[in-house]
Order: C-alpha cells, then structure tokens, then sequence
C-alpha cells in the first residue's frame, strides 16, 4: 500500500487558516503527519486513529492547532489554524506499510501533502517572476560556434518555480541549466540558461516560466530572437555607437 499525494503549494497570511488533503490507496488505521523545515529531520505532530476517529497529539503539540477530518474511507483532510511564519514547511502524511515477502516487517511510506508558505505579506500584489533577458557575445558566437541564452526572472513570490525552455512553437523541453532559487529582501529570484549549438542557431527560442502568480494562471512564454538575428542585432548596435 502507499500514499497517493502530489506536491500542494498553500500561501496563507498569518492568522488563517490552511487545509489540506491526503489520499490513500486503500484504507489504514492509523495515518501520521510529519512536518519538515528545512536543515532538520522531519517531526511527527499527529497520528490519526481512522479506527476511534481521534487524532493523538506528540507531547507539546496543541490539539487546538490541528484539526483532522476524514472525508472518506481513504481520503483525510488536515487544517492547520490560526497560522504563524514559525508553521511554514512541508507537511507529510504517513503510513505504516508491510514489507513485501515478510509477515513481521514493516515500512513507513512518507509522500508529501503540502509545502505551506505563512507570510504578513499582501498577497494581492503583483509577485509574478520579472523577467530579464541576455542574449550571447558576439566573442562567444564567433568563437564557440554556439550561443548561451540567459533568463534571469525576479521579485517573485512564492519561491517555487520551475523554468524550462523549448524551440517556439516546439513542444520537446530542451535540456538546460538552472541556478538556485535565491531570496532577495521579500522575494525571490532565479537564473535559467540554454545553450544554442550551431543547428539551431536559426531558430526562436521559448523560456517558458511556470508560477502560481502568473497573471491568469498562464504559463510565462519568453521568447528570444534566433542567435543569427541576434548577432545582427548587436552588430547594428555597435556601428551605430561608432557613428556616433
């Protein structure tokens, strides 16, 4: 048996409350919850008891911190009240699971439920990823033969993130590099790059953003100019500064 649950991102302001669900395929008697921060092992906070339908507390956490409820056989919902910044991690469920070939052996499957983000902040702002674009040298297209497109994306909020790039009007996800989400006062920002060899050194190229504070909800899709036009571009540039 395991644990069916894919990765929620929950942003709530402090003094709210935040909810969220774990599925089960197939039922169990006890299900656990775990937080974890990051730099620290995973803590348990709760166990709940499907059979007497009662949650078990670990010693100094608050029963009227933690609210479980059971929706159906395999389904449970866990609400955490009254929200501090001190409740932001990723929260797991958890469940005992017999080891295959043995009848004494037993596994504790973790999947995870939710990464929450408890923060003061206005969350109506715009926090949508700002995006920069740097387009290759001319050294570095004359040299190498290729050319390295940068997106630099910032003042974002929440931290998750995942960029990706692809040819326009392609659908295969090219392989590219990423650096690290960093913070940055309140916010967040993040460097993509892609290296464009000399066969597709004609073609557009597409950096497509996915966050939950895209406006509408719609992927971000930028798109850079092909590297020859590039090149073209920064040649035009620096003649014109000569001519002046």
């Amino acid at each position: 048996m395991q644990v069916s649950s894919n990765l929620v991102l929950i942003t709530s302001r402090t003094g709210e409350t935040a909810s969220f669900t774990c599925d089960l395929t197939q039922g169990a008697t006890y299900i656990h919850l775990y937080k974890y921060e990051e730099g620290t092992a995973p803590r348990r906070l709760l166990y709940y008891d499907s059979y007497n339908s009662k949650p078990v507390f670990e010693s100094g956490i608050s029963g009227e911190k933690y609210h479980v409820y059971k929706s159906t056989e395999r389904r449970y919902a866990f609400a955490i009240l009254n929200l501090k910044e001190s409740d932001s991690g990723i929260y797991y469920c958890a469940i005992w699971d017999k080891h295959v070939g043995s009848d004494f052996l037993y596994i504790k499957n973790f999947n995870v439920g939710a990464k929450l983000i408890v923060t003061e902040r206005n969350l109506a702002a715009d926090t949508s990823p700002k995006p920069q674009i740097f387009l290759p040298s001319i050294a570095e297209i004359n040299h190498d033969n290729a050319g390295t497109y940068l997106c630099l994306l910032e003042k974002f909020f929440p931290d998750v993130i995942t960029v990706s790039w692809k040819v326009k009007n392609g659908n295969r996800v090219l392989p590219s590099q990423q650096g690290n989400t960093m913070k940055t006062k309140d916010t967040y920002m993040k460097l993509s790059w892609l290296t464009v060899t000399k066969n597709s050194m004609d073609k557009q190229h597409v950096c497509v953003v996915k966050h939950t504070k895209n406006i509408g909800g719609v992927d971000q899709e930028i798109i850079f100019p092909s590297i020859k036009e590039g090149k073209c571009l920064l040649l035009s540039e620096l003649t014109e500064k000569r001519t002046h």
